[in-house]
């Protein structure tokens, strides 16, 4: 489950908005290899653009 919290905007003054991207798992080394080849891998590596910005949230670091 992701929540986009931002998207790729052009502005007036042709700046591009990094695209911010929360991962809400109980698994988050799963996608580890997910983001680091193929596609998505280029495109957090810069070969596509700008850079977008993951975060990932493990809901049991919040519980007792």
């Amino acid at each position: 489950m992701g929540v986009q919290t931002s998207s790729y905007c052009h502005s007036g003054d042709g700046v591009k908005k990094m695209k911010k991207i929360w991962v809400i798992t109980l698994f988050p080394e799963f996608f580890k290899p997910l983001y680091e080849t193929g596609v998505v891998g280029s495109a957090m590596r810069g070969e596509r653009g700008v850079m977008p910005d993951i975060h990932f949230l493990n809901p049991s670091d919040y519980s007792v």
